[in-house]
């Protein structure tokens, strides 16, 4: 029953994950305000991957898609 699914979810994983992710602006920049330094954004878009390639990002991602892992809340630090 799963099988004829894999090839559908595949490209709506890709659809979810592509506009959250190259939506202008920067992640760190989003969560700390725009009163912190460029050090303390990039020290935290290096905590989040979030300067990592778009590729490296997306197999993580699309495994907790898979198995309905949200992640974490970069803000408030409990699972999403």
């Amino acid at each position: 029953m799963l099988r004829p699914m894999v090839p559908t979810l595949i490209p709506v994983s890709m659809l979810v994950f592509a506009p959250a992710e190259l939506l202008p602006g920067d992640m760190g920049r989003s969560v700390l305000g725009p009163y912190a330094s460029q050090e303390q954004v990039e020290m935290l878009d290096h905590k989040l991957g979030a300067d990592r390639p778009l590729s490296s990002r997306y197999a993580p991602w699309s495994g907790g898609f898979v198995t309905g892992d949200r992640g974490e809340s970069s803000v408030l630090h409990v699972p999403a």
